[in-house]
């Protein structure tokens, strides 16, 4: 008998930005489309699509969804396209926040299309993780919350890529209202959510990957590739501590 896949993929999507989002170097929707296609593309080329069992892809500009429907053609799973308001803040509350309003926003409205035990691994649309087969491995399958958690050199919670089941998802909604400051980045105040959620009683918080992801894409506030030089080394430094010093958690 076939085990069932729990994990499914939901991608995050802001095609044209926001008016007042600070620090968004690209602003032109085309381009931003362009970015995101390639993504999309890297994805089912790569055949990291079948991973899955669905893809939710959510998006809050009022974009025309069926621009993609070219890339995901001949996926073999289903594909949820979820079209959801942007908020009202117009992104003056920052990119953390705006995010996390549209993915909660999304499972309010497409909710009934995920499965209580579904594991949705959320992923920046723009960006590819190239060994995500391996990051997201067979070590999860009872979890209700995985986050890569840095303690060195500051506290820091990776957004790009997290999971989560809808009980978990309950929960962190609570403390979204939290992420209006937008002078400080939603990566340490959500450290502290998760900090606090990993000690909840009968859940059970996973706070490392099973590798260190290698992310390919642009990133929105600077325009620096993820796989530059300087980041390349960072990987390199951080695949090497995973072993010899696993206790860093850099």
């Amino acid at each position: 008998m076939k085990t069932y896949n729990r994990n499914a993929l939901l991608l995050t999507a802001t095609i044209t930005p926001h008016s007042q989002m600070p620090s968004l170097m690209v602003q032109d929707s085309e381009v931003r489309f362009k970015q995101y296609c390639e993504a999309f593309e890297a994805l089912v080329q790569s055949g990291a699509a079948t991973f899955f069992n669905k893809i939710v892809i959510c998006e809050n500009s009022g974009f025309p969804m069926e621009r993609f429907d070219h890339i995901f053609r001949d996926v073999d799973i289903k594909v949820i396209y979820a079209s959801v308001p942007k908020d009202a803040s117009n992104g003056a509350f920052g990119r953390g926040f705006s995010e996390m309003t549209l993915i909660d926003r999304a499972l309010a409205e497409y909710g009934s299309e995920i499965s209580d035990d579904d594991l949705l691994w959320k992923l920046t649309g723009r960006y590819q993780i190239r060994n995500l087969q391996q990051v997201i491995g067979d070590r999860f399958r009872t979890a209700d919350m995985v986050v890569n958690m840095r303690r060195y050199p500051k506290k820091w919670a990776d957004l790009y890529l997290f999971a989560f089941n809808k009980r978990a998802w309950n929960k962190l909604a609570l403390r979204l209202g939290e992420l209006k400051t937008p002078e400080i980045v939603a990566e340490t105040i959500m450290y502290r959510f998760f900090e606090d959620m990993s000690s909840l009683p009968d859940f059970e918080f996973r706070d490392r990957f099973n590798a260190e992801p290698h992310v390919v894409g642009i990133r929105g506030w600077d325009q620096r590739q993820y796989d530059s030089g300087r980041q390349k080394f960072k990987r390199y430094l951080r695949q090497c501590l995973r072993v010899v010093a696993p206790s860093l958690k850099v």
